[in-house]
């Protein structure tokens, strides 16, 4: 499972503007609000998006 931050499409659960897209095998996604995330969505999303901007610098 890799996890990511994203601003588009909506919720699963609740149709609000999606904030974390969780990336299955198969080419599967469930998008998530920042009230829907499950903490280890959020937790490898921060880590996604730390590690992409130190490989940026």
């Amino acid at each position: 499972m890799k996890a990511v931050k994203t601003h588009v499409g909506r919720c699963d659960t609740c149709g609000e503007p999606a904030a974390y897209a969780q990336l299955l095998a198969g080419g599967r996604k469930f998008l998530f609000c920042e009230q829907h995330a499950p903490l280890l969505v959020k937790k490898q999303a921060e880590a996604t998006a730390t590690a992409t901007e130190k490989g940026k610098k």
